[in-house]
């Protein structure tokens, strides 16, 4: 696949980085961060998958 980005005045979208993992499991381990989302807050399980996620670049 190419790198997605697109930006804008207000609006700068990329592919994921090895160093956005903390940022990520800081929001999705947020009980109010995922307050009303559909999903559940993660928890040590899912923060190795975030990681690997991001690691491998989003794919």
């Amino acid at each position: 696949m190419y790198p997605i980005s697109r930006h804008s005045p207000r609006l700068h979208l990329r592919e994921l980085h090895p160093g956005d993992a903390e940022g990520l499991f800081a929001i999705y381990g947020d009980a109010r961060a995922t307050e009303h989302m559909s999903m559940q807050r993660a928890g040590l399980i899912e923060e190795g998958r975030i990681r690997e996620h991001v690691r491998r670049g989003g794919r």
